[in-house]
């Protein structure tokens, strides 16, 4: 398949919130339509040092040190991020 982008770009954030109840938003649902591409990335080189993905109410991701992930969403529900340690690095972007 070929994928075409058209709009997209990638940030960083130190992400500090260290439970699901005090996750931060990456991509609000309000914010994006169907048709769009995710890209995360867990910058740090400690596996221990997760980062879990927080979409629809349920942890659907979780990445060690190192991992990343591409996946397409539908931006019916928003995603959002916490992490075991406290000022890991999650590189991100969406992608239409």
């Amino acid at each position: 398949k070929t994928l075409t982008v058209t709009e997209g770009k990638l940030e960083k954030k130190s992400i500090t919130a260290t439970t699901s109840g005090a996750a931060i938003t990456l991509f609000a649902a309000a914010d994006f339509s169907v048709g769009t591409y995710v890209y995360l990335k867990n910058t740090d080189t400690t596996a221990t040092d997760k980062i879990m993905i927080y979409i629809g109410g349920a942890d659907q991701i979780i990445m060690e040190g190192g991992e990343w992930a591409w996946f397409p969403w539908s931006g019916d529900v928003d995603i959002k991020a916490y992490v075991t340690t406290t000022g890991t690095i999650l590189e991100f972007g969406i992608f239409t």
